[in-house]
């Protein structure tokens, strides 16, 4: 299953997004969904996230049902924001 995780850099100033798939699809469909602003959006908001808001550590869990070699269909599966 693909994922997201942004994490602080090695000197806690920046941020770094880490994006994952355990096939190439299923990292398509990552890049999908961070290429697609107003669906992003949508998923944030749906978990409680405010997209506007202070940057924090994030963990997103996506589901990808593939066919051949392209990701038909995914979705938004677990999140999870690390507090402090």
């Amino acid at each position: 299953m693909p994922s997201f995780r942004l994490i602080p850099n090695l000197t806690g100033k920046g941020w770094v997004l880490l994006v994952a798939g355990t096939t190439s699809e299923g990292t398509g469909a990552a890049s999908e969904l961070l290429t697609d602003p107003a669906r992003l959006r949508k998923e944030l908001l749906a978990r409680g996230i405010n997209p506007a808001g202070r940057v924090q550590r994030l963990e997103l869990l996506l589901r990808v049902q593939s066919q051949g070699m392209d990701a038909r269909r995914y979705q938004l599966i677990d999140s999870r924001v690390v507090r402090g």
